[in-house]
């Protein structure tokens, strides 16, 4: 699946995107959430630039995820041009004045989703020590490739609430 996105071209990763973009603003819980912690895309991911200004746009309190030691803390984000490179090469606010607890809504990438909303991730751990303890609404964004029937989950791994991707929205079961 890492391979299949990484061969996506500019083109096909904007049109992708665009599409899931509009999905993800249909849940219902994107539109009453005050405050949403969203990844920063990277490596042919989901483009979150459009959700993050559009989310900004519509005054919500936006996080990103930063790296601070082995876990992850919801950084404050009020302009995209305060994005600069960190750990991984991935893009975090360069200003950190204080922390946030985005309690409402997370939305997290990942290789692959199943139907069920079980991800995987890209083994470090870091999503689900921040999520064992996050009891806010789940989102993953992914391409239609990256869905699975049904993944193999480790008693560690935090399921989704909801899959979005350009062609349909999976909502969790039980």
């Amino acid at each position: 699946m890492l391979a299949l996105r990484r061969a996506l071209t500019p083109k096909e990763v904007e049109r992708k995107s665009s599409k899931i973009c509009k999905n993800f603003f249909l849940l219902p819980e994107v539109s009453s959430a005050k405050s949403v912690m969203m990844y920063v895309s990277f490596d042919n991911e989901v483009n979150t630039f459009g959700i993050i200004g559009e989310l900004l746009k519509k005054k919500k309190k936006v996080c990103v995820p930063r790296i601070s030691g082995k876990s992850i803390v919801a950084a404050p984000l009020t302009d995209l041009n305060d994005l600069v490179k960190g750990r991984f090469g991935i893009l975090v606010p360069g200003k950190v004045t204080d922390r946030h607890i985005c309690h409402e809504l997370v939305v997290i990438p990942g290789i692959a989703f199943d139907f069920n909303g079980s991800r995987i991730g890209f083994g470090y751990g870091y999503y689900d020590g921040f999520l064992k303890n996050f009891k806010g609404f789940k989102i993953g964004l992914a391409y239609d490739f990256q869905m699975s029937e049904n993944l193999k989950q480790s008693k560690y791994d935090i399921a989704m609430d909801s899959v979005v991707t350009e062609n349909k929205i999976f909502r969790r079961t039980g």
